[in-house]
């Protein structure tokens, strides 16, 4: 979860109480709403959907939008728009990728699971897939690490 804006745009917030003086766009009434609101954060743009948000980021109506990697990825497709139209500029919490098995799935299986997870990252097709999907800077920080041992 994160504050993204408008690449270009000089905006910068180190620590969460910085974005208070910017118009943050949040889905109405959903988790991004309530946690700003409770917070104390007075200059939200709730809308229904998150197409809304995005466009009115875009547009320079809103100044932030908050919101998750993956609707964040999933909406930018959908306009058609290449990752790099906007930018993470505070990571509110961080986001973790797991695979949840059984509770009697047996050790021996979680771990060819994870040996098998541990060389697709090794080899790069985990960045890989990343990249193809211009997911590359939208995913969150820490499967960028896992998925990239290696970056530019």
């Amino acid at each position: 979860m994160g504050l993204y804006a408008k690449s270009g745009r000089s905006i910068s917030v180190n620590k969460l109480d910085d974005a208070r003086k910017y118009l943050v766009g949040v889905q109405r009434d959903g988790y991004t709403m309530q946690f700003l609101a409770e917070q104390g954060f007075k200059k939200l743009d709730p809308s229904a959907q998150p197409i809304p948000n995005l466009r009115k980021l875009l547009a320079g109506r809103n100044d932030l939008w908050f919101s998750n990697n993956a609707v964040v990825a999933s909406n930018l497709n959908k306009l058609g728009k290449d990752e790099s139209a906007i930018t993470l500029v505070f990571e509110v919490s961080e986001t973790s990728v797991y695979i949840a098995f059984n509770k009697d799935t047996s050790d021996e299986v979680i771990n060819r699971w994870q040996a098998a997870l541990d060389q697709l990252v090794q080899e790069g097709a985990v960045w890989k897939t990343l990249s193809d999907r211009a997911l590359t800077t939208v995913f969150p920080k820490a499967f960028q690490r896992m998925a990239n041992p290696n970056p530019k």
